[in-house]
């Protein structure tokens, strides 16, 4: 029996922490808070210091906390940076960007930013204000390389990177301009090298070594440009296949560490059987790779399909997932955006698509509740308990997303 769109959301993201998930995600922030304190007072005296992420076999660690991070897909830099939000507990975005348009991380000065009109008529701004306003708010952003330019040729799409017409242009673009612009903004920045490279269904002859010889390829300019920080990388078959993660991931993330994959569910996941779904997910743990879903959504491919099935299982075996996409639309055939426009600004978008504006942002709450239990388990574990606590006189409190603060 199929679920209603609401009651599969609640039932995503773990009754009864969602039936007033927006209240609880604000809830928990005063919980987190006091954790961050805990974890800056048992582990040394961190201020100042910028957040640890690092990645050990299949887990992310955010200053040493297991983190297991959920947020959206944005198209922020297509508008200002000032006023921009994101759903309550939200801790990963991925931002698109559209790469051969160096102005998004090259068009700032110190008279300010300025955006660029693109060929089609839309606004591109700087991403530099909209990077520093997510790392003031705690936030990990990933800059994701989505397409070449804004032309449906020139997309990171289906195809093989070292065979696109501006593959050399891409690695130099990447190694001079890319890697320092990331590198310079620190550990809550990740960079993300491809969308979504190979076939759907295979018929370009890519296997597991083709893959990992193209994305090694990239990697090793990554690397040797001086990037340290997280880069993203994406599975096989436009994203969606894995089975290259099991034979060659753990191997490529050895050689250029720190890697985390990039899984997206759409319909060969979303239309899996959910027991298969939890064999999947599984095998990748134990595969000891580690991974987020980057992208999910109920539509895809001229197909609209119930999304909570999957999410519940990705809940349950803790792995992070980002919704597509945080972005308002007066198209009511656009089922993935999370929100609709109009003239007194937006409202969640829950119209033929299971719920999934209201949805995915309950989801989002009760994973940052999930995570901050998961910080409160990670101290319990090495004998620190809230009487243990000792705050700096007048000291400052600086709350980030993974589980830990800084006291100044």
């Amino acid at each position: 029996m199929r679920r209603s769109s609401r009651t599969a959301a609640r039932s995503a993201c773990e009754q009864p922490e969602c039936v007033h998930a927006r209240r609880t995600a604000l809830l928990v922030a005063a919980r987190i808070s006091l954790l961050h304190l805990l974890l800056a007072t048992c582990c040394g005296d961190a201020q100042g210091a910028a957040p640890v992420l690092d990645v050990r076999g299949s887990n992310i660690l955010h200053d040493g906390v297991p983190w297991v991070p959920t947020g959206v897909n944005a198209m922020t830099s297509y508008a200002a940076a000032d006023g921009r939000t994101y759903p309550a507990g939200t801790m990963l975005v991925r931002e698109y960007v559209i790469m051969s348009k160096q102005q998004q991380i090259l068009n700032c000065y110190p008279s300010g930013c300025w955006a660029r009109q693109l060929s089609n008529g839309a606004w591109l701004h700087p991403l530099e204000p909209l990077l520093n306003m997510n790392n003031e708010s705690g936030l990990v952003t990933i800059v994701d390389l989505h397409r070449w330019n804004e032309t449906s040729q020139a997309q990171f799409l289906g195809t093989i990177p070292s065979e696109t017409p501006y593959f050399e242009e891409y690695l130099r673009m990447l190694a001079d301009d890319y890697v320092p612009f990331c590198q310079a903004r620190g550990p809550s920045v990740w960079l993300s090298i491809w969308n979504e490279p190979f076939m759907w269904d295979g018929s370009d002859g890519v296997n597991a070594t083709k893959w990992a010889s193209e994305m090694g390829r990239i990697l090793a300019v990554v690397r040797s440009a001086g990037y340290t920080g997280v880069v993203v990388v994406p599975a096989g078959r436009m994203g969606q296949d894995e089975s290259v993660l099991l034979a060659e991931g753990a191997a490529l993330a050895a050689s250029y560490a720190p890697i985390v994959y990039d899984v997206h569910a759409y319909e060969r996941w979303t239309r899996d059987s959910v027991e298969s779904v939890r064999s999947r997910l599984a095998a990748l743990r134990s595969a000891g790779v580690a991974v987020i879903i980057g992208e999910v959504g109920p539509a895809n491919a001229g197909h609209v399909v119930d999304p909570w099935p999957f999410l519940q299982e990705a809940a349950d075996a803790d792995v992070g997932v980002l919704g597509w996409i945080w972005k308002c639309t007066s198209n009511t055939a656009d089922y993935n955006a999370m929100k609709t426009c109009d003239s007194d600004g937006y409202a969640l978008n829950d119209a033929g698509n299971f719920g999934w504006g209201s949805g995915f942002t309950d989801y989002i709450a009760a994973a940052s509740a999930r995570q901050a239990r998961r910080g409160e388990r990670w101290l319990a574990e090495r004998g620190h308990r809230e009487a243990q606590l000792v705050v700096k006189a007048g000291g400052m409190v600086q709350v980030t997303a993974g589980g830990v603060i800084r006291v100044g």
